[in-house]
């Protein structure tokens, strides 16, 4: 059964108001501005101070044909994507972030506008979506990629070139007295054994 389009975007804004009201259920607004999720098992994986970014490429990516308050949305979404629980992606418990919440994180002055910066944004290609159409950054993703990869490799390093524990002090006596009494064993034999060859001569 085919869906009208005015019934598709009561459908989508029931929705979406839904999934609103569950954030405003499960969130936490801090002085910040940054959301903390009750029961949530992370609210920032890395927490990082800073953020990566390369000028060069932004410069050179389709973001920069892109109006300025269109850049200043991405901007502003890639702060809260900095800050999420999976890193470069605007999720809460792996769902999409509202767009009654988000518009009001990045600053914008209605979630119309957002909606409209946010599809101006999408036709120039700059966000992708996964299929639960969560919005996330392509570079952010594949940096974290990288850390992950990086402090992997670290750990099977220092695991493979662990120093070998060295011996208590009650065990270096063990190994001492152990080897005095082997050397006091084969002392005995062989005053044995010269003992035996002079009564034999």
């Amino acid at each position: 059964m085919m869906i009208g389009s005015g019934a598709w975007k009561e459908q989508a804004a029931n929705e979406q108001g839904k999934a609103s009201k569950e954030f405003d259920r499960k969130a936490i607004w801090l002085p910040s501005g940054r959301a903390v999720v009750r029961g949530a098992a992370q609210v920032s994986k890395r927490s990082l101070p800073w953020l990566q970014f390369y000028p060069s490429d932004w410069l050179s990516d389709s973001v920069a044909g892109c109006s300025l308050a269109a850049q200043g949305l991405w901007l502003r979404m890639l702060f809260v994507a900095h800050n999420s629980q999976r890193y470069g992606y605007l999720e809460m418990d792996g769902r999409p972030i509202p767009d009654e919440q988000l518009f009001r994180r990045c600053g914008c002055s209605s979630v119309e506008e957002y909606r409209n910066l946010l599809a101006e944004l999408q036709a120039a290609g700059v966000p992708s979506r996964t299929d639960a159409g969560v919005i996330y950054s392509r570079r952010m993703a594949r940096d974290q990629q990288e850390r992950d990869a990086a402090a992997e490799r670290k750990r099977q390093s220092r695991a493979s070139h662990a120093p070998v524990t060295p011996m208590s002090q009650g065990e270096v006596k063990s190994q001492s007295h152990k080897s005095e009494t082997e050397s006091e064993k084969v002392k005995f034999f062989d005053n044995l054994k010269t003992v035996a060859g002079k009564k034999g001569g």
